[in-house]
C-alpha cells in the first residue's frame, strides 16, 4: 500500500512571502494550520481503511514530525519538543484497530527550522515503510538523491529540498523481495523530478530480482510533457494499476489532489500520481484506490489526506 499522509499545510506559503518582516507571522499560522488539519482524526480514518486490507507493507510519505522551541533562536539550538509526530499518531491509530505494524525503514528528508514570534517551528518530513507483524525483514536502507531543488526564500537562507527513498528487503515464502518507497519532486521542477526518477532506477530499484516501487511520484501517465512516468517504468517495471487489468487513464484511479483544506467538495481527484510498480517476476493481481470514499472521511467531513491511497495485491515468483 502507498499513502501520502499530507503534512497539514502548504509550506510554499512561507517561501513565497514577499516581506521578510511578515515571515514570523506566517510561521505562527503555519503550525496552527498543521495542527488544525487534525491528523489524529485523519489517522484514525486511514487506520480503519488499512484494517480492511491489512497490507504486509505500507509506504507512507509526508510522515511529518513537527517540533517547537521557546524562546525562538532560529537554528542555534535545534527544536526538540514534539508538537505532533504523524508517524507515532498513525501507529497508535493502527494499534487501536488491533493491528501491529512497525516502522522498519525511515528516511528523514526536509528538516527545516524557522522562527515565529514566540517560538521556533521545526518540520521534519519523512518517507517510511511500515511492516505488519510477522513479516520477515532482511535489510533496511535509505538514501538521498544527488539532484535536488534549492528554493530562494525570504528567510536568512535558501531552502534545500532533499528528496530520497526508504527501502526494505523482505522474505515472502522464502523469496527475497525489495520494496522501495519514494516521494519525487513536484512537477514545477520537472527536470529535477525526471533526474530523481532516473537515480531511483539506477539505485535501489536497479536490481534484477523481485521488486516493488511505490510512492508519490508527483507525475503519472497523464503528465505527457514530463518523462518521469516512462523513466520510472523503464524496461523491468510495470504499472501495477494497469497490470491488474485497469485502464491506464481510468478516472477511478486518480489519486491527486484534494484541496489542502481537505473539505469534501472543494476539489475532485484528477491525476494518478501515487504509483505502485512491480518487476522481477512480481505480478500485480489486483489494485484498489482507497481513502477515497465518502464513508472514509472524518466525522467533520474532511478527507483523510489530500491524496488517495493505493492497495495492490501481488504474486511473488
Amino acid at each position: 500500500m502507498t499513502q501520502n499522509l499530507f503534512i497539514g499545510v502548504d509550506v510554499a506559503t512561507v517561501l513565497s512571502v514577499d516581506d521578510p518582516d511578515e515571515v514570523a507571522d506566517v510561521i505562527d499560522g503555519l503550525l496552527a494550520e498543521a495542527l488544525a488539519s487534525d491528523f489524529p482524526t485523519r489517522a484514525n480514518a486511514i487506520a480503519r481503511t488499512i484494517a480492511q486490507y491489512t497490507p504486509d507493507v505500507i509506504g507512507v510519505q509526508e510522515a511529518a514530525l513537527w517540533r517547537v522551541q521557546s524562546p525562538p533562536d532560529s537554528t542555534t539550538t535545534p527544536a526538540e519538543t514534539v508538537a505532533i509526530d504523524f508517524l507515532e499518531v498513525l501507529l497508535d491509530a493502527l494499534r487501536a484497530q488491533g493491528l501491529s505494524y512497525e516502522a522498519a525503514s525511515i528516511r528523514d528528508g526536509v528538516d527545516l527550522e524557522v522562527s515565529g514570534n514566540t517560538q521556533d517551528v521545526r518540520l521534519t518530513d519523512r518517507e517510511v515503510l511500515l511492516v505488519r507483524e510477522g513479516i520477515q525483514v532482511e535489510a533496511a536502507t535509505t538514501g538521498d538523491y544527488e539532484t535536488n531543488v534549492v528554493v530562494p526564500s525570504p528567510l536568512e537562507f535558501d531552502v534545500a529540498i532533499p528528496r530520497g527513498w526508504a527501502a526494505l528487503d523482505i522474505l515472502v515464502d522464502g523469496t527475497r523481495v525489495r520494496i522501495v518507497n519514494t516521494h519525487l519532486e513536484v512537477r514545477l521542477f520537472a527536470g529535477v523530478q525526471e533526474v530523481q526518477a532516473a537515480e531511483l532506477r539506477a539505485g535501489p530499484a536497479g536490481i534484477a530480482g523481485p521488486l516493488v516501487v511505490l510512492g508519490d511520484m508527483n507525475a503519472g501517465p497523464s503528465d505527457t510533457s514530463i518523462d518521469t512516468y516512462p523513466i520510472l517504468l523503464g524496461d523491468n517495471l510495470e504499472d501495477a494499476w494497469v497490470q491488474s487489468g485497469a485502464e491506464i487513464s481510468d478516472p477511478d484511479g486518480a489519486t491527486c489532489c484534494h484541496a489542502t483544506t481537505l473539505e469534501a467538495e472543494a476539489r475532485a481527484l484528477s491525476r494518478r500520481i501515487d504509483i505502485v510498480a512491480v518487476g522481477g517476476g512480481v505480478r500485480a493481481v489486483a489494485a484498489t484506490r482507497v481513502t477515497d470514499e465518502p464513508s472514509e472521511r472524518t466525522a467533520a467531513d474532511l478527507w483523510a489526506s489530500d491524496h488517495a491511497g493505493v492497495v495492490v495485491t501481488i504474486d511473488v515468483p
